[in-house]
């Protein structure tokens, strides 16, 4: 009977021990830097029509190399961890600089007999965007161009291909919803390759989202609609509003994660409603047979009192003393199907805001790790967290000039 009740003990203190674990700090560790401007190592940058950063980027990490679109200077970089330049694709329109380089390059490795590692490659490329990598190094991104625009019955306007690039920068063949071919793409918020290579790609609208799969070839495979009213209901949730939130395809055939939002609506008057997250919960999806296959996790809205931080937070808030924290966000797996979640930090005055908490979850639903990320003070842009294929999670910020890619360690 000792010995049950000892054993009972100990289970006892670990459970209060994992149930109270501490989040450790976690500053971003620097990979690289690259300078903003035109330069060669170069990321341009400007102002949007309202005064706000457009830096215009989008940064991947595949098969141990960086892969960069830069859209203001309409190039494609790819680089080493440590930051060395491998690759450009760029417009020589809008590029001379490249050109100059490409032309120093070749004459210099032909007097020194060396053969270098750098590769220019031109091609017209109009404010390319969205960008991912296959198994063999093989380049997919987002081109806009006012030559594919189409204008649909429904008003809608679709102009983006997909360009894909070999390893060495060369045109493989441009993609459109139908395949190889110049039918095009609304608004590609994402693309992905899987474990078979396939090519997926995202468009989201007003409507929900639009999930189309190629093979290596560039030829359809499918392609479905998956409506923000789709989420399933219980008969407890028929009077929640409910949205798809989130789709996140996975480098695992057939496997999709769509975050579904529920929301309840409390009316405290004639003239007043107050409207009310209850939680979110996310469905593993079937894209071959078009179904919510399994409910895998339900995320509970958390709450914080700030009363703490004065009275800059009393005339941002309502109700200081609960104040409902973002949702958690999935913003990736691994190719282990580790699940990466943020939450980002709530916004208080005077304070870093641009922090945020990163937990990683096994297959199963055990927490692997957590951990409260940590930027820099006086930066002006952050970036979402990205997770590349090997469970690493980056990030990157603008501060002193700079765009500066970072890891969680």
């Amino acid at each position: 009977m000792k010995h049950i009740k000892f054993i009972t003990y100990i289970l006892f203190v670990i459970f209060i021990l994992t149930a109270c674990r501490h989040r450790d700090d976690s500053p971003l560790t620097t990979v690289f830097a690259l300078k903003l401007g035109y330069d060669e190592n170069n990321v341009g940058m400007k102002l949007s029509e309202h005064n706000l950063i457009d830096c215009g980027i989008d940064i991947i990490h595949r098969n141990n190399f960086f892969y960069i679109t830069d859209k203001v200077n309409e190039k494609i970089m790819k680089f080493t961890e440590r930051g060395e330049l491998l690759l450009v694709i760029y417009n020589p329109d809008t590029n001379d600089v490249f050109a100059q380089h490409g032309l120093a390059e070749e004459a210099e490795n032909a007097e020194s007999g060396y053969i270098s590692t750098k590769i220019y490659r031109s091609y017209p490329l109009i404010k390319p965007e969205k960008i991912e990598a296959d198994s063999d190094r093989n380049i997919y991104v987002v081109d806009n161009n006012q030559e594919y625009k189409k204008v649909n019955d429904d008003k809608t306007v679709c102009d983006q291909l997909i360009l894909k690039f070999d390893n060495e920068g060369n045109l493989a063949y441009k993609l459109g919803r139908t395949g190889i071919g110049n039918v095009p793409f609304g608004f590609i918020s994402m693309l992905m390759t899987d474990n078979h290579d396939n090519l997926l790609v995202l468009e989201s609208d007003d409507n929900g989202y639009a999930l189309t799969k190629f093979d290596k070839d560039g030829q359809l495979i499918k392609r479905g609609v998956i409506l923000s009213n789709a989420a399933p209901r219980q008969k407890s949730e028929e009077d929640y509003i409910v949205d798809v939130v989130s789709v996140k395809p996975s480098r695992f055939d057939d496997e999709i994660y769509i975050t579904c939002q529920y929301i309840r609506e409390n009316v405290e008057s004639r003239l007043i409603s107050r409207f009310e997250t209850v939680y979110e919960k996310i469905y593993r999806y079937s894209f071959q047979n078009e179904t919510f296959s399994k409910m895998i996790m339900t995320i509970s809205p958390k709450y914080a009192d700030l009363t703490k931080y004065g009275g800059g937070v009393k005339e941002m808030y309502s109700d200081p003393k609960k104040v409902m924290l973002p949702m958690e966000e999935l913003v990736g797996m691994d190719g282990g199907h580790n699940r990466f979640f943020v939450r980002q930090s709530v916004s208080i005055p005077g304070m870093n805001n641009n922090n945020y908490s990163l937990s990683v979850y096994s297959p199963d639903g055990h927490e692997i790790f957590a951990k409260n990320v940590t930027y820099p003070l006086d930066i002006i842009y952050t970036s979402p967290v990205f997770v590349s294929d090997g469970g690493e999670a980056f990030s990157y910020y603008i501060k002193d000039e700079e765009i500066v890619i970072a890891e969680v360690k």
